[in-house]
C-alpha cells in the first residue's frame, strides 16, 4: 500500500498521524481548484483574444462597407446633377437659338419700316408679322413652356432609398457574422410533444394543457411538457428569437436527439444532453439549467422575448433579452458532439412559448 512504502513527515516530526490524510486531501483539493481556475483564465484570456480579433476584423468591414455605400451614394447624386446640367444646358441652347430667330425678325422688320413704300412693308408683314404674333399665341406659348420645362434638380428618393437599402443590407450582414444565420423556417416537432401541451396549426407555439391531447405513440414523444424542434443544427451558426407568456414557467434551449423521453432525466437541462433557459415569473427569476445545475441570473426578467444564438464549432450557446438594448444573459461552452434541436417547455396552465423569427 502507498500509505505503508512512505513516512509521513509530520508524523515524524510531531509523532502523530491523526489529520495527516485529511490535511493531505485537502491540499490536493486546493491545489486542483487552483489549477482549475488557472486554466479558466488562461481559457478566458483566449477567449478574449479571439474577441477582440473578431470584433476588430467586423468594424474593420463595417468602415470598408459604409465607405463603399458612401461612394455610391455620392455616385447617383453627381450623375443626377450631371444629368440635370446637360438638361439645363440643352434649354439654354434651345432658348439661344429662339432669341436670335426673334432678333432677326425683329430686325427685318425694322429695315422694312424704313422702307419708302408703306404697301411693301404690310405685304411683308403677312408673312412674318403673323408668324410673330402667332409665337406669341396662348397655345404656342404653352407648348413652349412645357417643352422648356425645368426638371427637378435630383431625385431625392431614389438616392434615399440607396442609401436606405445599403444600410439595411449591412445591418444585416453584421448581425449574421453577430449572431449567425438566422433561423426562418423552424418548426416545432408534434412528434415529440408531450401529451399535455398543444401545438399551434402554424407549428411555431407550444401551450400548456390542461387536457390530455392523445397523441399517436411515438418513441420520439415526451412524457413531460416540452417538444423539440423538427429542424436539427449539426454545424455553423445560427440564431432564433422565442417569446414566452407573462407569467408562470417556461424554458427554451437546445437539445441532443439521444435525451431520454421518460424519467426524471428527459426534463430539459436536467441532464447532459440539453442546454436552458428558464423564465420563473412567479419568483421573478431567470435561471440556466444544464445536466442538473442551476444558476440563477444576478438581474430582474424586463422583456419576454429571448434570442438564441448557437456557434456550434465554438462549442457556445449564449442567450440575450430582447429588451431595448439587447442584453446578454449566459452563454454555456461545451463541445457539442450531436445535431442540436431547439427545446421549449411548458409548466403551468396559461403559459405558453413562440418562434417569433
Amino acid at each position: 500500500m502507498w500509505m505503508e512504502s512512505c513516512v509521513c513527515v509530520s508524523c515524524c516530526l510531531a509523532g502523530d498521524h491523526r489529520g495527516t490524510q485529511v490535511e493531505l486531501l485537502e491540499s490536493r483539493r486546493l491545489r486542483i481548484i487552483v489549477q482549475s481556475l488557472q486554466e479558466n483564465r488562461r481559457e478566458g484570456q483566449e477567449r478574449a483574444a479571439g474577441d477582440t480579433e473578431t470584433v476588430t476584423a467586423l468594424f474593420r468591414d463595417i468602415r470598408e462597407q459604409l465607405e463603399a455605400l458612401e461612394k455610391r451614394v455620392l455616385s447617383e447624386i453627381s450623375r443626377q446633377e450631371d444629368e440635370f446640367s446637360l438638361t439645363l444646358t440643352d434649354l439654354i441652347q434651345q432658348l439661344e437659338i429662339k432669341k436670335n430667330e426673334l432678333s432677326r425678325k425683329i430686325h427685318h422688320i425694322e429695315e422694312m419700316c424704313s422702307m419708302a413704300d408703306p404697301l411693301t412693308v404690310l405685304q411683308d408683314q403677312e408673312s412674318d408679322g403673323a408668324a410673330i404674333c402667332g409665337a406669341e399665341g396662348g397655345d404656342n406659348e404653352d407648348r413652349e413652356r412645357d417643352d422648356m420645362k425645368v426638371p427637378g434638380i435630383r431625385d431625392v428618393d431614389l438616392i434615399s432609398e440607396t442609401l436606405l437599402t445599403g444600410l439595411a443590407g449591412i445591418v444585416t450582414g453584421v448581425k449574421g457574422k453577430i449572431y449567425g444565420q438566422e433561423v426562418t423556417d423552424m418548426l416545432l416537432d408534434i412528434n415529440t410533444a408531450g401529451n399535455n401541451v398543444s401545438i399551434s396549426g402554424d407549428g411555431k407555439t407550444v401551450t400548456f394543457s390542461d387536457t390530455d391531447q392523445h397523441y399517436p405513440s411515438s418513441p420520439g414523444r415526451f412524457q413531460y411538457r416540452q417538444v423539440l424542434t423538427t429542424r436539427s443544427f449539426p454545424s455553423g451558426r445560427h440564431h432564433w428569437d422565442v417569446e414566452g407568456s407573462e407569467s408562470g414557467i417556461w424554458g427554451v434551449g437546445v437539445s441532443y436527439p439521444s435525451i431520454e423521453r421518460r424519467g426524471d432525466q428527459s426534463c430539459i437541462g436536467d441532464n447532459n444532453k440539453s442546454w436552458c433557459l428558464y423564465r420563473r415569473y412567479n419568483i421573478n427569476i431567470s435561471t440556466v439549467r444544464h445536466d442538473s445545475n442551476d444558476i440563477d441570473l444576478p438581474h430582474v426578467p424586463s422583456c419576454n422575448r429571448i434570442r438564441i444564438s448557437l456557434d456550434y464549432e465554438a462549442g457556445r450557446l449564449s442567450f440575450y433579452e430582447l429588451s431595448d438594448p439587447i442584453r446578454h444573459l449566459h452563454t454555456f461552452t461545451a463541445p457539442f458532439t450531436e445535431p442540436l434541436h431547439g427545446a421549449f417547455s411548458v409548466f403551468y396552465k396559461g403559459d405558453w412559448v413562440r418562434i417569433i423569427s
